[in-house]
């Protein structure tokens, strides 16, 4: 089990996949970035409300067992040749259950859960 946070405006209390990037295809310009977003929910090793200027972090735990680990350059090149649920089924059909990688941008451990089942949220700032 990881203990991670995620930032959102949002009040919700579970995560709704149909819903995955429209946060960031609002935000962003670019489509690889809609994708990254798209491949699943992501979440960070440490509470990114204040960086992000979001009302709420929801302290969450993953079950995330055998994530791909990877990063943020490389799933990058990735997405900018193929789509998210592409993607996805590939590191699913390989065994993989989520996405770790290093996100130099917030200075800490990125995750990406697959699947709703994995996510439990435990409290909320």
């Amino acid at each position: 089990m990881i203990t991670a946070h995620h930032a959102t405006d949002a009040e919700f209390d579970q995560f709704d996949f149909t819903r995955l990037g429209e946060y960031t295809a609002v935000n962003a310009t670019d489509e690889t970035a809609v994708r990254m977003a798209r491949l699943g929910a992501w979440f960070a090793s440490r509470s990114l409300k204040d960086d992000m200027v979001t009302e709420h972090d929801l302290t969450c735990d993953l079950d995330i067992a055998n994530p791909y680990a990877t990063t943020f350059d490389a799933l990058w090149d990735m997405l900018s040749e193929q789509d998210a649920d592409s993607l996805r089924a590939d590191l699913e059909a390989d065994g993989y259950d989520g996405i770790a990688l290093r996100d130099t941008e917030f200075d800490c451990t990125s995750y990406v859960a697959f699947d709703a089942a994995q996510i439990t949220i435990v409290s909320r700032d």
